[in-house]
């Protein structure tokens, strides 16, 4: 195994060769000694407060960043959170020479009762957003409160563009990409759950191949 690794601000290239599988983190978050400038966030309301950070090691998760839920804003006609929180990252810039790929990530519950999940929360997982566009990428699977590392690559979901008033369009891992190069946020879903939940992440990262 060949490693080669090349650290500058936030940004860390790493080159690992296995075999013939080459793989190229752009930019990873690992929350070693602190959250990283993350903060959590409702989607609609409030202000970004900074994130709790942990300095445990769970066996998935060593040293991360977790939230709960604050605010549970449901009637009786509709039992899913109106409104969901979100762990999101400071703004990012894509530095790497070649195209972003994919998107990891390891996440844990430590509580929340994940057999009552908020409808369609998979479709609305993952946010990489500008001050002017916003992309909603869908994870492959519900996600039920199991400690799990996820490896997404982009044209192997549902990616939905934002167009706000206009509601939401079908759109492609190409123009996610071309708008990375752009500085942008990535929002990660912790409210899975249609009520209390508490979540921890690790290891976020923007790959490429």
């Amino acid at each position: 195994m060949f490693i080669y690794h090349l650290e500058k601000a936030m940004t860390i290239v790493l080159l690992i060769l296995v075999g013939t599988i080459i793989c190229v983190v752009g930019i990873k978050n690992s929350f070693i000694l602190n959250n990283e400038g993350w903060c959590v966030k409702q989607k609609i309301e409030g202000e970004c407060k900074s994130v709790e950070h942990y300095r445990y090691n769970t066996g998935v998760l060593n040293r991360y960043i977790g939230g709960k839920d604050t605010l549970i804003n449901v009637d009786w006609k509709n039992k899913d959170d109106r409104d969901l929180w979100y762990f999101v990252s400071p703004y990012l810039k894509w530095n790497a020479d070649r195209e972003p790929y994919a998107i990891t990530f390891s996440i844990t519950s430590f509580m929340g009762n994940f057999r009552e999940l908020n409808e369609d929360v998979s479709n609305r997982a993952i946010i990489i957003k500008t001050d002017t566009s916003e992309f909603w990428l869908s994870l492959y699977e519900n996600y039920y409160g199991n400690a799990k590392l996820y490896w997404i690559p982009f044209h192997t979901v549902t990616i939905l563009k934002n167009n706000f008033e206009n509601g939401f369009s079908k759109s492609s891992d190409r123009e996610l990409i071309k708008m990375m190069k752009n500085k942008y946020q990535i929002a990660i879903l912790g409210d899975w759950t249609r009520g209390v939940e508490m979540i921890g992440i690790d290891n976020v990262g923007i790959e490429t191949m």
